[in-house]
């Protein structure tokens, strides 16, 4: 995404995403993988009553269950894409909110609340030799308006979201 704390956040914009495309993927993906459960079903009736011998069903159950686990990691490919343009979004609704506080307050702020701002912003700065290398920080957490941070958490985060899918 792109953002500019010159004009206030309103450059702070996601990458363009087309979310009914990324649902009609989901759903497409969904329902191969329960065409393939019943095909799976299927094949295993038609074995048991004997319409299938062995060295037919074997390659046969195979290539559906190779199908069933490539659909279902690209289903979950899917799932961490939206994750984590989800939390781009997130993320760059935070850089809005921080923008257009910097830009209401910085011009009249004392030495101490720029050096706040300044650590709120660097996680911390690696030198070497005669380079310098700043490594910025990002919470994810929203700031209210008194300045103190909100929880999130209620929010799931990715990683949470994973660990709780079937």
């Amino acid at each position: 995404f792109s953002c500019h704390a010159a004009d206030g956040g309103r450059g702070c914009e996601p990458l363009d995403w087309d979310q009914g495309a990324q649902a009609r993927e989901q759903a497409r993906l969904k329902g191969r993988i329960q065409e393939l459960h019943r095909n799976t079903a299927r094949l295993i009736d038609a074995y048991a009553e004997g319409l299938l011998d062995k060295g037919e069903f074997e390659p046969r159950i195979t290539r559906i269950r190779q199908q069933q686990e490539r659909a279902a990691n690209e289903l979950q490919s899917q799932a961490d894409a939206e994750s984590l343009q989800q939390e781009i979004r997130l993320i760059s609704g935070h850089l809005k909110d921080f923008a257009r506080q910097v830009k209401a307050g910085l011009g009249q702020a004392d030495w101490e609340s720029r050096r706040k701002i300044v650590a709120a912003l660097v996680r911390r700065v690696e030198v070497e030799g005669e380079r310098v290398r700043v490594v910025h920080r990002v919470d994810t957490s929203p700031i209210r308006s008194d300045g103190r941070r909100t929880s999130s958490q209620h929010c799931p985060r990715r990683s949470d979201a994973k660990a709780s899918s079937p």
